[in-house]
């Protein structure tokens, strides 16, 4: 057994193997979301809604920071993978912006992160489907630099391939290049033109995979940054002509703690209107109870059951009052005055600042040789909730 005070967190308090603390980390965790099954639930009626009604979701969520809106992102990706739902996600963080970025900075990342090679691949095939199947490019874009860029995308010589590719991700063609991308400018530069690669991007994908590319974009608050009026007529401009491409859906997260703090590029009335007010979804700071759901749902996933019952029975800690199962390491009346602590200041009540507790905690536990942690141990470390 492991010396008071030299032990990992995880082996002292009998996390799961690949847990080295609390903390959640959502690329690693997207199969979990702690707290009220009625969000769970809520993700799952939003893409299922979307499927029946054929209709493409369009969904902000928005809070404070640490409150969760990542999680939710990577949580819905998870059920749309484990359910093998129709949606084609792709993962995108908002670079962070200045007062005179344009959308390209964001299209770059939405078109790139699809990947280069997969869209070559299924437009290649596309191209080879018979008229009766599938639209043409010229057919799916007005833009003809736009639909000429992306027939070439999937061809076969790989420096013609690379330059349209290059285009069509609205990154500046270099002298020379024009002509090997099949175009007769140097870039995208308008609302029409970015909206239109989306549209290509989600028609190719829909035809070859049957399903209904989404973007899952995180930390939109920089668009906050965007003080430029221009730049953010512009910005707005091009939001509205990519939410009117209804072969594709858009779920983004905001950091804001309150309505009026969004950033007024999607407060914009063509933007609200587009999105739909009642699914811009606040995430509240939580409510002991909400504490509680979601400290046990962690405990219970992030705990070893054989582990915690060897180390019980071993160390006797079933003799100590209070002690269950379901509140480990915690007794039951330490783990309720915990979740009081955590919610009793509103701003801490997230879920970052509960984890970072709960490590710090655990881990003045651990120094001290505290298998199982009582009220006693919280008001040693000066928590009297």
């Amino acid at each position: 057994m492991s010396t008071p005070g030299m032990a990992p967190l995880n082996e002292w308090f009998c996390l799961k193997k690949d847990k080295e603390n609390f903390t959640i980390i959502p690329e690693r965790d997207q199969a979990f979301l702690f707290g009220k099954a009625q969000w769970r639930d809520q993700i799952e009626q939003h893409l299922k809604m979307s499927l029946i009604l054929r209709e493409p979701i369009r969904l902000v969520w928005w809070g404070d920071f640490g409150i969760g809106k990542t999680q939710r992102l990577q949580y819905m990706r998870y059920v749309i993978e484990q359910q093998d739902l129709l949606f084609y996600p792709v993962s995108v963080t908002c670079r962070d912006l200045t007062t005179k970025s344009g959308f390209d900075a964001l299209h770059y990342d939405l078109v790139n992160n699809i990947g280069f090679a997969t869209v070559r691949s299924m437009v290649a095939e596309y191209r080879k489907r018979p008229p009766s199947e599938v639209l043409p490019f010229s057919q799916l874009s007005a833009v003809i630099d736009v639909a000429s860029a992306m027939e070439r995308v999937g061809d076969g010589n790989d420096q013609l391939a690379t330059t349209a590719w290059k285009y069509i991700t609205g990154t500046k063609l270099e002298k020379g290049e024009k002509p090997l991308a099949n175009v007769t400018k140097e870039r995208l530069d308008s609302s029409v033109e970015y909206a239109s690669v989306l549209r290509c991007l989600a028609s190719v994908i829909k035809a070859q995979t049957g399903k209904q590319l989404i973007f899952l974009v995180d930390q939109m608050e920089t668009l906050t940054n965007i003080t430029n009026r221009d730049f953010e007529n512009a910005w707005v401009e091009t939001l509205r002509a990519v939410l009117d491409v209804r072969e594709l859906g858009l779920v983004c997260t905001i950091g804001a703690v309150r309505m009026e703090v969004i950033p007024s590029i999607m407060l914009r009335a063509e933007i609200l209107s587009r999105f739909k007010q009642d699914n811009y979804l606040r995430l509240a700071q939580y409510e002991p109870e909400t504490a509680e759901d979601f400290l046990k749902d962690l405990l219970k996933e992030w705990c070893d059951a054989e582990l915690r019952d060897a180390s019980v029975k071993s160390n006797e800690l079933d003799k100590i009052p209070g002690y269950t199962p379901a509140t480990f390491p915690f007794t039951e009346p330490a783990f309720e005055s915990f979740c009081l602590y955590l919610t009793s200041d509103p701003r801490d009540a997230k879920p970052r600042e509960i984890l970072e507790r709960l490590n710090k905690v655990s881990a003045q536990a651990c120094m001290q040789g505290v298998r199982l942690i009582t009220k006693s141990e919280l008001q040693r470390q000066g928590i009297n909730a």
